[in-house]
């Protein structure tokens, strides 16, 4: 048997991200890392989509394996763990790390099509990824031509795992003792391309806090308006019955999400709402479901988009803008700082709150576990194609793997927006004047044309404009730069009273304060009261869209096109989750 053909079995205990214990046998070969239970194959990651091994100084007996999350696994020694870190190492399947807390990193990669030392060689996948993921240094100038077919609005073109359980019909695995790997041989063949880059630092993964003891259902909440509708499905105003609270609920289709390959978005989308808190952005309270439906419920935003704001008065005034601006800056600094990029920031995913604070959502586009940035070291990045396309960077275009300065791109596209009332590279005609139609002209405007400003921008406006649309990642600021720009200092931000809220908005959107209270759960003492005796429900949506507020809101009966098989259900067995502070008094 030759070294490629090695399966080293181990019996371990798997436990899930809810603390549960399971049994399981942890197969290792030079191609992959399996979970079984059984004679079932649970899951299997290939070498591309493996980060690393984490052992612990403090919890000799178990260890974590991170690739697209991380799994932990408790043995009866040791030792045991020892001998599964040297497989781990001998078979060359990613780094090893030790430390006092096992998992407090990890990885979510992009699917890997091909790897050279320090870059990474994009391959063009037409229904999937255009690229993959490996260490590069967000250094590179992006290429000046773009072969981007037609988007539409918000493109998501990310290949997405199929998480189904696998069932083998060979049930047995072979176990091998480690000393049948030869002692100085490297299996160069299937070697990590992740594994084979020496990062600054691993990158950090979201982990997930318990969920609170008691699980909501459909029936905990009163349907009160439709607030918004997008292609995966509708979010409602909803009452929490018990308490008289207000949130906002997403409700998406089960199918929905399987038939266009949503599930990698919406795991991720889920994972980083249920692990972090910011208070310029949406919280997570509740997610469960039903046989064929998912419901995320969140943050109510009185103050509804900004979008709907910006479409009422055309543009906004410089000072209201810039505070706009500063707020989404600490937010997306807070979700860098945890190596999260958000990749889909526009007016439409913007909400502001009853006192006209900013929130960012939509969180369906975003990547965990992405380290590049333009600090000149080795990152983790993305080769994925997707977003908005007035906001798309240079780099998404041209297919040149991004990171996390995708972002601050953004920041400067919107800054523009805000102050003008279109994006800096839009372009509308159904014709363009270089061939083809508006979509490659947008592109070749991105990638090729000088910025245009109109006359009342301020000079401090266009200068930030100008340095967060640098065509080359390595010279957009940081972070740092950003705060200290002059554009914030002739509007008097002060960061941190801002991220403690105590500057008063500019802008404060229209609402009764009966309404504001009631979204607290503050206007009734007797919560068995009936609470539209002092409020309307259309008063509590007066800042969103009429097209939106004048459906009905129901939720028709699935029907048979709705349903889901048992094998793809298992793909949401750990969707039912409460924020710990859910019921906490406001």
């Amino acid at each position: 048997m030759s070294d490629t053909d090695v399966r080293i079995k181990y019996a371990v205990t798997k436990t899930s991200s809810r603390g549960k214990k399971q049994p399981r046998s942890l197969v290792l070969t030079s191609k992959s890392v399996q979970n079984v239970m059984g004679n079932s194959i649970q899951w299997e990651r290939p070498v591309q989509e493996i980060y690393g091994i984490h052992r612990s100084t403090k919890e000799p007996k178990a260890f974590v394996i991170s690739f697209l999350q991380t799994y932990r696994f408790d043995v009866e020694s040791a030792d045991q763990v020892s001998s599964i870190v040297s497989a781990f190492q001998r078979l060359n399947l990613g780094e090893v790390f030790v430390d006092d807390k096992i998992g407090a990193y990890g990885l979510q990669t992009d699917k890997g099509k091909g790897y050279k030392k320090g870059h990474v060689n994009v391959s063009s996948d037409e229904d999937g990824d255009i690229g993959a993921t490996g260490a590069v240094s967000q250094a590179a100038d992006a290429p000046a031509s773009s072969g981007q077919k037609d988007r539409p609005r918000t493109t998501i073109l990310e290949d997405d795992l199929d998480e189904n359980i696998e069932y083998v019909e060979d049930t047995r695995v072979l176990a091998h003792q480690i000393e049948t790997l030869p002692e100085t041989e490297v299996l160069e063949t299937f070697c990590n391309p992740v594994a084979a880059y020496k990062f600054v630092r691993p990158p950090i993964f979201p982990q997930v806090p318990p969920s609170h003891v008691k699980v909501m259902r459909p029936q905990n909440f009163e349907l009160v308006s439709v607030v918004g509708k997008g292609s995966f499905g509708k979010v409602f105003l909803v009452r929490r019955v018990e308490d008289n609270r207000f949130f906002a609920m997403k409700v998406l289709k089960k199918r929905n999400v399987l038939d266009r390959r949503q599930l990698e978005h919406l795991k991720a989308e889920h994972n980083i709402l249920q692990s972090f808190n910011h208070p310029n952005m949406i919280k997570l309270y509740h997610s469960f479901q039903t046989r064929t439906r998912l419901f995320l419920v969140t943050t109510f935003a009185t103050g509804g988009e900004l979008f709907y704001h910006l479409k009422k008065i055309g543009r906004f005034p410089e000072p209201l803008a810039v505070f706009y601006l500063a707020q989404i800056v600490l937010v997306i600094e807070y979700l860098h700082k945890h190596d999260i990029v958000f990749r889909d920031m526009k007016p439409e995913n913007l909400l502001l709150d009853n006192h006209g604070n900013i929130l960012l959502t939509d969180f369906g586009l975003s990547k965990t576990g992405i380290s590049a940035d333009n600090s000149g070291g080795a990152g983790v990045c993305s080769g994925s194609f997707c977003g908005t396309p007035d906001y798309l960077s240079g780099e998404i275009i041209s297919g040149v793997p991004h990171g996390k300065m995708v972002d601050i791109w953004a920041l400067g596209a919107l800054l523009f927006e805000m102050l003008v009332g279109s994006a800096p590279f839009s372009y509308a005609s159904s014709t363009s004047t270089h061939g083809g139609n508006a979509r490659s002209e947008l592109y070749r405007r991105i990638l090729k044309n000088i910025i245009v400003f109109p006359v009342f921008i301020s000079a401090e406006c266009k200068s930030f404009i100008a340095k967060c649309l640098s065509r080359r990642p390595k010279d957009r600021p940081n972070f740092d730069e950003i705060k200290k720009h002059e554009v914030f200092r002739k509007n008097k931000i002060d960061f941190d009273k801002l991220y403690r809220k105590e500057i008063q908005p500019p802008f404060k959107p229209k609402l009764e304060q009966s309404c504001i209270l009631a979204v607290d759960g503050k206007l009734l003492k007797n919560p068995l009261d009936n609470i539209y005796r002092y409020i309307a429900p259309e008063a509590l949506v007066v800042n969103f869209d009429a097209k939106f507020t004048s459906e009905s809101p129901i939720l028709p009966p699935s029907t048979q096109t709705d349903s889901v098989t048992m094998q793809e259900d298992k793909n949401f067995k750990d969707f039912a989750w409460t924020a710990q502070d859910a019921f906490d008094k406001l």
